[in-house]
This record gives C-alpha cells, sequence and structure tokens, in this order.
C-alpha cells in the first residue's frame, strides 16, 4: 500500500512539474529592475535572461526606465538580444575603422599607398638654357617679361608610379606654405623629362603659373603639413621648388608616374 502511494505521489510531480513551468510568468522589465536592485552581478542576470522566457518592454521608454533604475548595459544589450559585453564589441569597431596614417617628420613630399605615407623621389630640375640665352632668361624672370625657360629633370621616367586618383601630404619646412611648390606635368624626351615655364615670373612664383603648371588645392591639415587629392590624367609629374631666389640655376622636384 505504501509502496504504491510513493509511486503515485511521483507520478503527479511528473505530471505536474511540466504545467508548471509551461504557466511560469515570463521574466519581465520588473524581474530585471528587482534582480539590480538585490544587487546580483551583470553575468548572473544575462544568465537568468537567457535560461527564462521573456517578455521585455524594450520601447525607448522601457530602455529610459530601466536605465534610471540601475540596469547595466550588457544587461540591456541581453535584453535586446544583441551583444552580451560591451567591451568585446570595442576592438571589432576599432579594426573595421581606416587605419590611420602619421605625419612623416622630414620635409617632402608623400603619397598615401595601403594607408603609409611613401616619399616621393627627390631629384635636381635645372635651367636647359645657356649662355646668352640664360642670362635673358634670368632678366625676364626678374624684370617680369615672358621669356620661356625649360626646366630639365634627368632621367626618362619617374621611380615611382601612382594611380589617378591620389592623396598626397606635402610636409613644408617652417618658414614655408604650399604656395612655395607647383605641380607640373613633364614632357618626356630622348634622356631626360622638362617643362616649360610659360610665363617668366613662374620660377619664383610671383607672377602666376607657367604653361605646364597643374592647378591643386591644398588643405592645411596642421603646421607645415598640407593635403593634397589628385585626379590627373597618366603621365609624368612632379611637385616643384625652385632653389633660393628668381637667380638660381636650379631647383627640387619631387616626381611621379601616374599609370590608369
Amino acid at each position: 500500500m505504501l509502496r504504491r502511494n510513493i509511486i503515485m505521489a511521483l507520478t503527479l510531480c511528473i505530471l505536474v512539474l511540466p504545467v508548471a513551468a509551461q504557466n511560469a510568468k515570463p521574466m519581465d522589465n520588473q524581474d530585471v529592475i528587482r534582480l539590480t536592485r538585490a544587487g546580483l552581478g551583470e553575468d548572473l542576470i544575462i544568465t537568468k535572461i537567457k535560461s527564462s522566457p521573456t517578455n521585455f518592454d524594450t520601447s525607448t521608454d522601457g530602455i529610459v526606465q530601466l536605465k534610471q533604475a540601475g540596469v547595466k548595459d550588457r544587461v540591456l544589450a541581453a535584453m535586446l538580444g544583441g551583444e552580451t559585453t560591451s567591451k568585446a564589441a570595442t576592438p571589432t569597431a576599432k579594426s573595421s575603422a581606416a587605419p590611420s596614417v602619421s605625419s612623416p617628420e622630414d620635409v617632402g613630399v608623400y603619397v598615401n599607398q595601403s594607408g603609409k605615407w611613401k616619399e616621393l623621389p627627390t631629384e635636381k630640375a635645372e635651367w636647359k638654357t645657356g649662355g646668352m640665352l640664360k642670362m635673358l632668361g634670368r632678366a625676364a624672370v626678374i624684370g617680369g617679361g615672358g621669356a620661356d625657360v625649360d626646366i630639365t629633370v634627368n632621367g626618362l621616367t619617374s621611380l615611382l608610379t601612382a594611380p589617378r586618383k591620389s592623396e598626397f601630404l606635402l610636409r613644408v619646412a617652417e618658414s614655408e606654405t604650399s604656395a612655395n611648390y607647383q605641380l607640373v606635368k613633364l614632357t618626356q624626351k630622348k634622356d631626360h623629362r622638362e617643362f616649360k615655364n610659360g610665363r617668366s615670373g613662374f620660377i619664383g612664383f610671383k607672377n602666376g603659373p607657367g604653361k605646364a603648371a597643374v592647378p591643386f588645392e591644398a588643405n592645411k591639415l596642421s603646421p607645415r603639413n598640407y593635403l593634397i587629392k589628385l585626379d590627373l590624367e597618366p603621365g609624368e609629374y612632379c611637385f616643384f621648388k625652385a632653389a633660393g631666389d628668381l637667380n638660381g640655376d636650379s631647383g627640387i622636384v619631387y616626381s611621379f608616374k601616374i599609370v590608369q
């Protein structure tokens, strides 16, 4: 008799417990608030959320009420069904961002290649004319005349190539600005590249650009640093800076080649 009663009691428990579980009240916002105010840790509350049927109010007002009640962000994320830890999400956000490009220290011109500044080759530019023509060319420059003077760069092509749409960084000396530089398109000759000065004031950047000059916009990022974005046709180019004053026989070029 006793044995039969025990069996009946166990059978009743087996039948009743699933029904009780099915009829259990879903966990709601107030349950989360009570657990938070009781001092339970975030991990315990999140575990409870994951293992319980839920009926959360995740409207804007509901979330504001939860936040005002002291519910932590990780718990709110679990209630929303998202990430359970904001700390794990932070590195992901950083890794998807574009790599930062630090500014170089040395004066020069740099092109952005895969998130790093690569320095353009530095070459010497010289006057092509000589003798009396050279003297007349200088006089025209000083006097503001219209003499044409060819500037030559050794070598048929630049050692550095860049795509048509490229970003350049111009790093100038303390006393300079981007106005001290000109962007010019070079003409390839048998064993060198050259460009015409155009009007005589081009060398000193006093009277406007020459015929070979290419307009560009330099945006100042910080003292001595200028960002230049270009979209150029294929060919040989250089940033040109005259050496010394208007009587200088040479200058510096930072050359590059644009490819398709």
